[in-house]
């Protein structure tokens, strides 16, 4: 065969959508897409000749081209990236709503008060018929259940049982992966050495630094919890765990402990963190002043990785795993959208679920849900009836094109309004989301940096990269 036919023409057609916006940054410009999330610095001249066609030279065009500012002969180079997967493998299992502490930042009100409401053996039943029921049908290879609350270890006989059960039904060929979130208050040595053959990993929420802890996260009769997570962490520990997932909640007072926290976990053994700033919501809308102030917490995150995370590093080779930092990075840097909650839509209801001690199932375990958007019950319906349920449907339909405070926002290609619960604290499903100013402030600090050179640019792409690892 031979022709002198090209798929690619010889002289292509580039053109800047009209969605592009430019951002001043000190004396030079940022110039963004937020279809794409592409982004470029440039000068005064280079502004001028991106927007003027007959101004534009076709090294620039075919730059912004790759940069994901400009299509070329009507096509992004940024790939298609197909976030509807048909399968749903996170099943979350809210085993009680009952928890021993009664954290002074709790966006969902939980305590002791709750502790009479747990998943019985008919729910536990029901919940690893369904689960076993919908891989098979879908054909998967793996599924991840996690238990929740509340604290989970509070029921550890509906843990015993789901776990027995579970494995009992599961095909051959089936993988279960298991997963703990626990305050590490309440686990026992017989919970341990049942959990240790199945290889379960426990995470921990923990607020580090004791005077942090004993302040933050109380028993519920006032007195501080760090000697009991302690003594919890060690038992696990002696019984063969490792520890290496903590989810630490930030409040305006442990804001500026950032840096200190996350070295208290890494010299803990802990490199898989979360630092979540409280929501305001429950107990930490309730009480005055607990919130931190948006651009503060995105300032210190960023110091928190100078500081501690690219010196640890530099150090071990290890790169710390900080999710708000990792996620950051990562959506300034490539266009992937790997974690589930930073999608549009969002994973919740298709790609996650979790299951309420009545058998009720919602679409995920970020904070309560409405009635309206509950998927189904374990105990009346299919996982697949639910993932194809009307609520689910609805979910599905929550992008930022249809909410009109991020149909014409710089950022959307970025955060993507992540997290649909989060949007029903607002008012509505099509309301920006709860993390609206927290995702706009890291954006706002962490481009700055990469634009001024003020961060590790090397470290921060590790950091980037490690994004499939992110939970």
């Amino acid at each position: 065969m031979n022709s002198l036919f090209v798929a690619e023409s010889l002289a292509p057609v580039y053109e800047i959508p009209s969605s592009v916006r430019v951002k001043r940054h000190g004396d030079q410009y940022i110039v963004v897409n937020p279809d794409t999330g592409g982004w470029a610095v440039a000068d005064r001249q280079e502004v001028a000749a991106l927007l003027y066609p007959a101004a534009r030279p076709r090294r620039l065009a075919e730059e912004a081209y790759y940069w994901g500012i400009a299509r070329r002969n009507g096509h992004y180079a940024v790939p298609h990236f197909d976030y509807r997967a048909p399968a749903m493998f996170m099943f979350e299992f809210n085993l009680t709503w009952g928890c021993n502490l009664a954290c002074v930042y709790c966006s969902n009100d939980g305590g002791p008060r709750y502790a009479h409401v747990r998943a019985g053996p008919g729910v536990v039943s029901a919940f690893a018929r369904r689960v076993v029921e919908y891989a098979v049908a879908m054909g998967q290879r793996s599924v991840t259940v996690e238990f929740t609350g509340g604290e989970p270890f509070l029921n550890f006989p509906a843990m015993r049982q789901t776990m027995e059960e579970l494995t009992r039904l599961s095909p051959p060929g089936l993988a279960v992966e298991w997963l703990v979130q626990s305050n590490f208050t309440a686990v026992t040595d017989e919970a341990l050495a049942f959990l240790r053959p199945f290889d379960a990993s426990l995470g921990i929420s923990w607020d580090g630094l004791p005077a942090v802890q004993d302040s933050q996260r109380r028993f519920a009769d006032g007195r501080g919890s760090y000697d009991a997570v302690v003594d919890g962490v060690g038992r696990a520990r002696r019984a063969g765990f490792e520890i290496r997932s903590a989810y630490c909640v930030v409040t305006s007072e442990s804001i500026d402990l950032m840096p200190e926290l996350a070295q208290f976990f890494l010299d803990n053994g802990m490199a898989h963190l979360v630092f979540e700033p409280v929501r305001p919501l429950g107990r930490g809308g309730s009480r005055n002043g607990l919130v931190p102030d948006a651009r503060h917490y995105a300032e210190n995150l960023l110091t928190t990785f100078e500081r501690v995370f690219v010196p640890h590093y530099r150090r071990t080779g290890v790169m710390p795993i900080e999710r708000h930092a990792l996620l950051t990075f990562a959506h300034l840097m490539e266009p992937a959208r790997r974690f589930m909650c930073a999608q549009a839509p969002c994973g919740a209801g298709r790609l996650i679920s979790v299951t309420m001690p009545d058998g009720a199932v919602y679409p995920c375990n970020e904070m309560f849900w409405p009635d309206h958007l509950r998927l189904g019950n374990v105990l009346d319906n299919s996982f697949t009836e639910m993932v194809a349920s009307e609520p689910a449907r609805r979910l599905s339909e929550r992008t930022p094109d249809k909410i009109e405070e991020c149909r014409d926002c710089l950022y959307r290609g970025w955060c993507h309004s992540r997290c649909a619960r989060g949007a029903l604290a607002r008012g509505n499903l099509f309301s920006r989301s709860l993390y609206c100013d927290v995702e706009k402030a890291l954006l706002d600090e962490f481009l700055g940096a990469i634009v001024d050179g003020r961060c590790d640019l090397e470290a921060a792409r590790v950091l980037a990269r490690k994004v499939v690892t992110c939970v």
